[in-house]
């Protein structure tokens, strides 16, 4: 039983019939639940079924998550308010990369480079891999460049990590978020911001990667539905 007749709904009974499913239809079940089609009546019916759908599953699930939860997405997505609300549930490990890069950085970042960056990123692989051989679980990155999100799958095996890119499907809604002087960080940058989140939703999906639309949410409903994305899809680790 799969997703290859109805892609979206006709599977529903399938969901419920164990781990192998889900493993095995994850990028598919990414479709049926996160994307946002075009015509309303589709929209309407995939909320009103949601909860349907999320009651399919067992609690037990919720405190099983893979090892690494990649948070990607542009300047303004809403990365790093996401971050906060999943270290603070699951009380793990949390490494924002622009932080990691200011050990050896001044204030300005004046001093930055690609073989610097490139340093930086050998640093988190490793760190990332030290706390994986010594068993801890729901770590939680960002801050990291798409480029880098993308070479994720090849740096780590399949069932150790997952990706939860965030886009922005309105080019004001990002503007608004990018100028907004409340905003932790210090990125001004709206074009370049607009067109980082452009490629990010016209680029393939990378492995284990779902690309969720944060456009309308709060970061209380983007950040539960990675979690429920994280047992949906079957990326489970003890």
């Amino acid at each position: 039983m799969g997703f290859s007749q109805n892609r979206r709904y006709d599977s529903l009974l399938a969901m419920r019939h164990g781990r192998a499913v889900y493993r095995k239809n994850r990028n598919a079940l990414s479709d049926a639940l996160f994307r946002r089609p075009d015509n309303p009546a589709f929209r309407h019916e995939k909320n009103d079924r949601m909860s349907e759908l999320q009651g399919a599953f067992s609690d037990r699930l919720e405190n099983f998550m893979p090892s690494l939860i990649f948070i990607g997405g542009a300047p303004g997505s809403g990365k790093t308010t996401v971050s906060r609300l999943l270290h603070e549930k699951f009380q793990s490990v949390m490494i924002d990369f622009g932080t990691l890069r200011e050990y050896h950085l001044d204030n300005s970042w004046t001093k930055q480079s690609e073989k610097e960056e490139q340093m930086a990123f050998e640093n988190l692989v490793f760190i990332l891999k030290n706390y994986l051989r010594n068993g801890y679980k729901n770590i939680i990155v960002n801050d990291l460049r798409d480029f880098r999100v993308i070479q994720i799958p090849q740096l780590f095996e399949p069932e150790d990590y997952l990706i939860a890119t965030l886009v922005i499907d309105d080019d004001e809604t990002l503007r608004a978020r990018v100028l907004d002087r409340a905003r932790d960080s210090g990125w001004r940058d709206v074009e370049r911001a607009l067109e980082w989140n452009r490629a990010v939703i016209k680029r393939p999906a990378a492995a284990n990667e779902y690309k969720l639309n944060n456009t309308l949410k709060t970061p209380e409903e983007t950040a539960r539905e990675i979690i429920d994305l994280l047992n949906l899809t079957g990326q489970l680790s003890e």
